[in-house]
């Protein structure tokens, strides 16, 4: 847990923050069911105003966390608010069929179901009591269409922090707003993934602390659409979080950077962080940047804005970025930097640009994603129902996770830098947009503005494909028969349920090789796939000295089945049954399933996980 009394000196600049300014518009109802364009224009709409809302005003106890979430709804004259709108927008609107063509997501076949995907866990604060009827409208919308996820067929699962189903924590009405862009973003990402939130009773550090663990003990994929900021932080203050982390190598961990920009100082945000220069030498930037995002176990995952062509309609990326902005909650785009407090992983000191820019201090961001104009639904009250734009780094976050599910990678998730050594294509280098807020112009390490390669606001760029964020030895199998493996695959990945049958398709030429390819990729004909139906479980107590056995459902007449089982994602055994080790107490136990057949391609899936207790 985390010491309170040796957060007293960071109490004032490190109230947490629901990093998702969900930067939200009410849309026209010509936009909700025009049915010819994907992405359609908000100009209409543009005569409504930003506002902020709730949870960047609420009054925070020491110890506690702040959600700087912000929402919109359309402006009306004589509002009694007192609130003053801080924007107007007329921007494109983004839909799940967006979000797949700017990160050249393939589509999820009709043959894997809604829910038999791999599970990504969001850690969030209060109760959002309509969230399944949300999510249900979310994904049923014309423009959707995504599939039913629902509570009694397993594919939803909303848990308080100490893993229950209930009681459920009170309502938060301002963190609901995060809650469900969180829960849409998953959804658009990842339709067929698994939905896990599990809900912290209130802001305290120590109850989301709790909230993290629940969700590592259950999922693969961890996202957390909040923050610390960085500056000033020592390793004691979050060495519950950081317990979390290290105790749990085979789940992957997204966090968003922050949305403060590089620095801030307004009365509005409420907050002070970062320095309006840039050090002279590579290290501690003393900015705005993020915790958990700067741990070294967690990817940091800084925003992109999407920027339509008038003449096309195509959508490309830029930094998410607002210089310009004096005076909203969490508006000054995403935030980056190096942080005092920990040290470059190695997988990041591989990278030049990094390197450079800070020297040994871990360096924020990673990867970036969409952190702007996603069309998400949201019933707030009676007068705040409906669909709106939201963003922010807490929408990045949570993109990204469900984006590695999909790559089934939740046990290399730094793998990324290596891959972006090898292949020059495997991601979307972000090179242009506005600064964030407070960058000074004499950024010349890029760490507040866009360069090429690796830069602070967007990290190596977004993903281009699964297979950027694959483990860098595998081929990409998560129910995604399009995707294409990495110039350096060499095997099959076993670790995401809905994995179909792999294709070894060549990648796509890239201008930086992989140094370690010997030899083309071969091209693998495609025979019958196997088909599989039932549920997989674990069956009997994770106790030491106990005996578990794979329960896996059934596959197509004529193939054969071989179980492998894992701990801590290292195999240890293999057949139906498998006896538990003392040595593994506290530790996850999983088995993969292999389906193998005359004349046709291997389907390879991954079952729940159990911790094993005494």
């Amino acid at each position: 847990m985390v010491d309170h009394d040796a957060m007293g000196q960071l109490r004032r600049r490190h109230a947490l923050l629901g990093v998702g300014a969900l930067l939200a518009l009410a849309l026209a109802a010509s936009l909700v069911v025009s049915p010819s364009l994907s992405v359609a224009s908000a100009a209409a709409a543009s005569a409504n105003e930003l506002l902020p809302l709730g949870c960047s005003q609420a009054t925070v106890l020491p110890g506690q966390a702040r959600c700087y979430g912000t929402v919109s709804r359309p402006a009306t004259t004589g509002s009694g608010s007192g609130v003053r709108p801080f924007a107007t927008v007329s921007t494109p609107v983004v839909t799940p069929g967006d979000i797949a063509d700017l990160y050249d997501l393939p589509p999820v076949p009709d043959s894997v179901p809604v829910g038999t995907g791999p599970t990504v866990a969001l850690v969030e604060e209060g109760d959002v009591p309509n969230l399944a009827a949300e999510l249900a409208t979310y994904r049923s919308d014309s423009r959707n269409r995504l599939g039913a996820c629902t509570q009694a067929s397993g594919c939803l699962t909303v848990l308080n922090q100490d893993g229950a189903t209930s009681p459920l924590p009170a309502a938060d009405p301002d963190w609901a707003w995060e809650t469900m862009m969180d829960v849409e973003a998953v959804a658009a990402a990842c339709p067929a993934c698994k939905i896990l939130v599990v809900e912290a009773s209130s802001t305290d550090l120590d109850n989301l602390d709790d909230a993290l663990q629940t969700a590592a003990e259950r999922a693969d994929y961890v996202s957390m659409s909040w923050g610390v900021n960085d500056d000033g932080m020592r390793r004691s203050d979050v060495a519950g979080f950081e317990d979390v982390f290290a105790a749990h190598a085979d789940v992957t961990f997204v966090a968003s950077t922050g949305d403060f920009g590089w620095q801030t100082d307004l009365p509005a945000d409420d907050a002070v962080c970062g320095r309006g220069t840039i050090p002279a030498t590579a290290g501690d930037t003393h900015s705005c940047t993020s915790y958990p995002a700067s741990s070294p176990y967690v990817v940091a995952a800084g925003g992109t804005m999407p920027v339509q062509d008038a003449a096309t309609g195509t959508l490309t990326e830029q930094v998410w970025g607002a210089a310009e902005d004096d005076g909203s909650p969490n508006s000054g785009g995403a935030s980056s930097g190096c942080s005092g407090w920990t040290t470059m992983i190695a997988a990041q000191a591989q990278n030049a640009n990094a390197k450079a820019a800070c020297g040994s201090a871990r360096g924020t961001a990673d990867l970036s994603a969409l952190a702007d104009d996603f069309r998400m639904y949201h019933q707030a009250d009676a007068s705040d129902t409906g669909w709106y734009l939201g963003g922010g780094t807490s929408l990045a976050a949570p993109l990204l996770a469900a984006m590695y599910a999909r790559a089934g990678n939740h046990t290399s998730p730094f793998d990324i830098y290596a891959r972006a050594a090898s292949d020059g294509t495997a991601f979307n280098d972000i090179t242009s947009g506005t600064a964030t807020r407070g960058c000074p112009a004499s950024d010349a390490r890029h760490l507040c503005s866009a360069g090429t390669g690796w830069d602070g606001p967007t990290g190596l760029g977004t993903p281009h494909g699964l297979a950027s964020l694959a483990v860098l030895d595998t081929a990409v199998t998560s129910g995604d028969p399009s995707a294409t493996s990495s110039p350096t695959a060499t095997a099959t990945a076993t670790d995401s349920p809905t994995a179909t049958p792999t294709t070894s398709a060549p990648a796509a030429p890239t201008t930086a090789p992989s140094p370690t390819s010997t030899a083309p990729t071969t091209t693998q004909p495609i025979t019958m796939p196997i088909h599989h139906s039932g549920k997989l479980r674990v069956k009997g107590k994770a106790r030491v000295r106990s005996r578990l056995k794979a329960s896996y459902g059934s596959f197509d007449t004529g193939t054969t089945a071989t179980v492998t089982w894992l701990v801590n994602g290292k195999p240890v055994g293999s057949g139906l049954r498998l006896r538990v080790k003392k040595a593994w107490l506290r530790h996850r136990i999983r088995y993969v399933v292999t389906a193998t057949g005359a004349g046709r391609t291997p389907l390879t899936l991954t079952s729940p996980t159990v911790k094993v207790k005494r």
